[in-house]
């Protein structure tokens, strides 16, 4: 099952990430002066989008039931008399873990999707503030792939095409470079402060 997902995971990489393979790469080393517009800004997120289409790729879909016993989990940690020890067990558990990296990579397609879509420059920098979130979270993102690894559900990281390797390296910088050459620049001008990004 893994070398299927994998195959298709490579597959992915052919279809989509080929055309753009360094543009996302703009945000490692990108200043707060930079001002991209409209069309760098697109084309780093279907940079973006194409190296979280890979790790998508390879994490398979939970079943209903499971998913379905991690809600039900979650709705009663608050109620029920649970020690510390209990809920960290849930939490590092490979139900939980797989629930939340399947949630955090949805959410990082909903915002990508929210930035293709966005009918002002200030609804673009609303989605990728929320993209820029979800990258700088990148233990929860570790943490969630690493637990699969482990049981054998996905490959291992050295397994992966390229542009899907070290996630909680690259994406926690891609979310700062989100942050520092997207979102800061916007704010300076936005506020009237373009100086101040300089």
């Amino acid at each position: 099952m893994i070398a299927v997902r994998l195959v298709l995971a490579v597959w992915v990489v052919a279809w989509v990430g080929a055309a753009h393979a360094s543009d996302a790469w703009l945000l490692i080393d990108i200043e707060e002066k930079a001002a991209l517009d409209r069309g760098e800004r697109v084309a780093i997120a279907e940079d973006l989008g194409a190296r979280l289409a890979v790790i998508r790729s390879v994490v398979p879909l939970q079943s209903d039931a499971d998913r379905a016993k991690v809600e039900a989990r979650m709705r009663r940690l608050d109620d029920e008399a649970l020690g510390s020890s209990g809920r960290g067990r849930f939490f590092l558990s490979v139900d939980y873990q797989h629930y939340q990296l399947l949630e955090l990579l949805q959410q990082a397609a909903t915002a990508l999707d929210c930035i293709y879509q966005a009918a002002s420059e200030a609804q673009e920098m609303y989605c990728w503030s929320q993209l820029a979130s979800i990258y700088l979270a990148e233990e929860r993102m570790e943490l969630g792939l690493a637990t699969l690894r482990r049981r054998h559900l996905i490959p291992r990281d050295d397994d992966m095409p390229r542009v899907a390797q070290d996630p909680r390296v690259w994406y926690a910088e891609f979310g700062r470079g989100i942050l520092r050459g997207i979102i800061s620049p916007y704010l300076a001008q936005a506020s009237g402060n373009a100086g101040a990004a300089n």
